[in-house]
């Protein structure tokens, strides 16, 4: 349904619908394209629909130009999560879901 939407709304304005687009596996809006080093909307659009691979880099690139991996690193979840989501983060409880899932990953990786 979400793409049916899309294709909607770029028959209107593609810029501005790729840029209000949350885009990947990591879900990063279309209008931060910049923050993860690419010089047009397109460019971002093109490497996120074309691999996991490119969602990650953009990813890494994203939170590397924003100043989020200090935030991972010292596992500041609330601070990370305020950075990358947003006001909203409190309401969605993003910074525990976080903590959640690094205390989940730790388990796995002693196993």
């Amino acid at each position: 349904h979400e793409y049916s939407r899309l294709s909607e709304a770029c028959k209107i304005n593609t810029e501005a619908a790729y840029r209000s687009t949350s885009w990947g596996m990591f879900q990063i809006l279309g209008i931060n394209y910049g923050w993860c080093g690419e010089l047009t909307i397109v460019d971002f659009v093109e490497k996120m629909t074309y691999s996991e691979y490119h969602q990650m880099i953009l990813a890494i690139n994203f939170m590397r130009n924003s100043n989020l991996i200090s935030a991972l690193q010292e596992k500041r979840w609330d601070l990370f999560a305020k950075k990358y989501n947003g006001k909203n983060c409190i309401k969605n409880d993003y910074a525990q879901k976080l903590k959640s899932a690094y205390m989940n990953a730790l388990q796995l990786f002693k196993q």
